[in-house]
């Protein structure tokens, strides 16, 4: 599985992209991509209701590891709540690999209609 979209990137933000109407997005998959220190997450149309919960986090953890053979990361919305919002993303949608200089850097949440939501990553596990 590897699809292609495009990104055109302003530093950290991103001022156009390609993905809205790409396969994965129309699939309702989550995509990852980093540009400029900052990670951006990609939010279809189809999970825009999970926005809601994402804004309640203090900051974002992210959990790295292996389900039916393929490399997955659990990104939590930390909350402070004992049932934070959390999503696991299959990998091969990130645009990098995470590593854990990601600490300390920013997670800009967007969707068809922009940048949605700033938070930090607190941690890569």
């Amino acid at each position: 599985m590897t699809y292609v979209y495009g990104i055109i990137n302003d530093g950290m933000r991103i001022e156009s992209t390609s993905y809205w109407d790409s396969p994965p997005a129309r699939q309702g998959l989550f995509a990852m991509t980093g540009n400029a220190g900052a990670w951006r997450l990609l939010v279809p149309d189809s999970q825009c209701r999970a926005l809601p919960d994402m804004a309640t986090a203090r900051h974002v953890d992210i959990e790295t590891g292996v389900l039916c053979n393929r490399r997955v990361a659990t990104l939590w919305f930390d909350d402070g709540t004992a049932t934070p919002f959390r999503m696991l993303l299959d990998q091969r949608l990130f645009d990098r690999a995470l590593a854990p200089s990601t600490c300390r850097q920013p997670l800009l949440v967007y969707s068809r209609d922009g940048l949605q939501q700033e938070h930090m990553i607190r941690r890569v596990t």
